[in-house]
């Protein structure tokens, strides 16, 4: 199997990483992702990203048949520092 472009698993959750600006990281955004299923999620970032920082979007991961339940959504971030002033 090849692995997703944009998801990795872990158990039943989705794992992904999401590049952003310095300027995004502390100021918020709206991630769209298109979901596995086709069911496009917009998740609102409104806290302040730092390097460690990570996103749990509770029940957005895969189903699992035998308990019922779903995994989590789990985002972590990439920031993007200039490389010199302006």
């Amino acid at each position: 199997i090849e692995p997703h472009a944009v998801f990795e698993i872990e158990n039943f959750s989705l794992k992904m990483k999401q590049e952003v600006s310095l300027c995004d990281s502390l100021t918020g955004f709206v991630i769209p992702i298109q979901m596995p299923d086709g069911r496009k999620l917009n998740v609102a970032i409104e806290e302040v990203i730092d390097p460690s920082f990570c996103k749990i979007i509770k029940g957005e991961g895969l189903l699992d048949k035998e308990r019922n339940i779903r995994g989590d959504l789990i985002i972590t971030f990439h920031i993007h520092f200039p490389k010199k002033l302006l």
